[in-house]
């Protein structure tokens, strides 16, 4: 808050408007900081601690499913690539 407001009240309805007006930014930053603590509340809540751990839970079931999946056909390859040095070496 700048004093340059303040130099302007000569009256006492100037006075009177100025504390209406400080009231109401009082007012708006109230609301302000209980919005803010209302959005850190809900980001502790059980449901909300659910689901991340479901979207972890998802998420690593996701990754061990491809890991599974790349495991697999570097197994085959490799099956196929002994199976095919076995053949070479029967000829």
């Amino acid at each position: 808050m700048s004093s340059q407001r303040f130099k302007n009240i000569r009256t006492l309805q100037d006075i009177r408007l100025e504390k209406a007006k400080l009231r109401y930014e009082m007012l708006i930053a109230e609301n302000r900081l209980m919005d803010s603590f209302n959005a850190v509340e809900k980001l502790f809540t059980i449901v909300s601690y659910f689901r991340r751990f479901a979207a972890g839970f998802a998420y690593a079931q996701h990754f061990i499913s491809n890991f599974h999946k790349y495991l697999e056909k570097l197994m085959f390859w490799k099956k196929d690539k002994d199976e095919e040095s076995e053949e070479q070496e029967k000829e």
